[in-house]
């Protein structure tokens, strides 16, 4: 295609929703397994001090698998939002159950559901821009 243009072919499209879900249940985990609330739900534990390079690295994959600096941040950002959402209703949806402490852990899976969000896409945006950086220089893609 000449420059500017752009053929997104079916393959792609299929490319970025498996990279948007795979990318939002790795994010969901990392998250979870570092949380106190639900690490005991989780197979494996992760110390909170990989939290940060583990959400790097998924943000990392997601930019060099799709090659789009806008695809990458359209799909972190949906990563972000859904594992957020399933972050906080693992710990609210305890609250419905449990009618001594409903307020409060409906309030705290709230709170860490938003800042799940938080979390997820901005430190994966460090992951997002290094792998577009990758892109430019070492093989040489036009993102």
């Amino acid at each position: 295609p000449v420059l500017g243009e752009s053929r997104v072919t079916m393959r792609q499209h299929l490319r970025t929703i498996g990279v948007c879900v795979l990318g939002t249940v790795a994010m969901a985990g990392m998250v979870a397994s570092t949380t106190e609330d639900l690490k005991s739900l989780t197979v494996v534990g992760i110390p909170g001090a990989l939290q940060l390079p583990g959400i790097i690295l998924i943000g990392l994959l997601i930019g060099l698998s799709l090659r789009s600096a806008a695809a990458a941040t359209i799909v972190l950002l949906f990563s972000a939002l859904a594992g957020g959402i399933m972050q906080g209703m693992a710990i609210a949806l305890a609250g419905f159950e449990i009618e001594q402490a409903s307020v409060y852990l409906i309030n705290r899976g709230t709170v860490q559901g938003f800042f799940a969000l938080l979390l997820i896409f901005f430190i994966g945006m460090v992951g997002v821009v290094t792998a577009m950086l990758i892109n430019v220089f070492a093989r040489k893609i036009d993102i």
